[in-house]
């Protein structure tokens, strides 16, 4: 037997199977990288179409409910209620934007979340005032035969009549909910300049969700 022969028969033998594990393991792992890299970019638009709807909400308040009575000394009472809603939908999937963790700026994850606790914070106000408005103030005033336009007419015939309790809530809250939504957008705005680029960065070539913000509120 040819010893040298056979030596090196085996020797590329295993060269050749080690050779094609070592290609269909890169193969293999390419491609579970690119499924991720879809995977990490499906979820990144994903949190960006959650921001769009989460400023077009606070967006809305703002210019529907907010700005036509902003500097109205009796916004406490004229800022009228909304129909109170949840938005549990708008939350966030923490899960599959794990990836920010190991990005070029880690703490955007948790940025993020604080804009989330933002936003729902705004909603908490935006809903705890318009109850009290609806349950409280509102047929309080219809008791009073008090009409749109005319809260003013008698400040100290309101006082007796809502109670120094109900009007000092009533203006807590509707400055509350002014600074929370106008804090709100602000926020909302920076984070989505941040998740931009950071994304343009980790998907280059890539097609981002584009929101296109109004430069000035109604």
């Amino acid at each position: 037997m040819d010893w040298s022969a056979f030596t090196l028969y085996i020797s590329t033998t295993v060269l050749a199977t080690f050779l094609g594990a070592s290609a269909a393991f890169y193969l293999e792992r390419r491609a579970k990288q690119k499924e991720n890299n879809r995977a990490s970019l499906a979820s990144a638009n994903r949190a960006l179409f959650i921001l769009s709807r989460q400023f077009g909400i606070l967006n809305q308040v703002r210019n529907q409910v907010i700005n036509p009575v902003r500097n109205d000394p009796g916004a406490w009472i004229n800022m009228p209620a909304v129909l109170p809603k949840t938005h549990d939908d708008l939350r966030y999937d923490i899960g599959s934007l794990q990836f920010l963790l190991e990005s070029g700026d880690p703490n955007l994850l948790t940025e993020l979340l604080m804009e989330e606790d933002r936003f729902f914070e705004a909603i908490k106000t935006i809903n705890e005032r318009s109850r009290k408005h609806s349950n409280e103030l509102q047929p309080k005033l219809a008791a009073m035969g008090i009409k749109e336009g005319t809260y003013y007419s008698s400040a100290a015939e309101l006082e007796k009549a809502l109670g120094i309790d109900l009007i000092g809530s009533m203006k807590t809250l509707t400055k509350a909910l002014t600074e929370h939504v106008d804090e709100g957008i602000d926020g909302l705005k920076a984070i989505h300049e941040k998740l931009t680029n950071m994304f343009s960065k980790l998907f280059p070539g890539q097609r981002i969700l584009k929101i296109k913000f109004p430069e000035k509120s109604a």
